[in-house]
């Protein structure tokens, strides 16, 4: 995965990784079942606010499985 190293609105070097769901289904909050939400990760810029990068969690998790795999015995 090709991670920005600034935020492209501002040019700050201050960037932080948060994690969150997001609905992949029509239902409002409230009435939603576990299969009709996601795992997601943001990256954001703390000078600016700008959201520079959204990742499902599928992504995060295999990239963290490949880098891994060689000290697992």
């Amino acid at each position: 995965m090709n991670t920005p190293k600034r935020c492209p609105e501002c040019g700050s070097a201050d960037l932080r990784w948060a994690s969150d769901v997001q609905n992949t289904g029509t239902c409002v909050d409230g009435r939603l079942r576990i299969s009709e939400v996601r795992a997601i990760f943001t990256l954001g810029c703390e000078y600016c606010s700008e959201t520079v990068l959204i990742v499902p969690g599928d992504a995060i998790a295999a990239q963290l499985t490949n880098e891994l795999q060689p000290h697992i015995l």
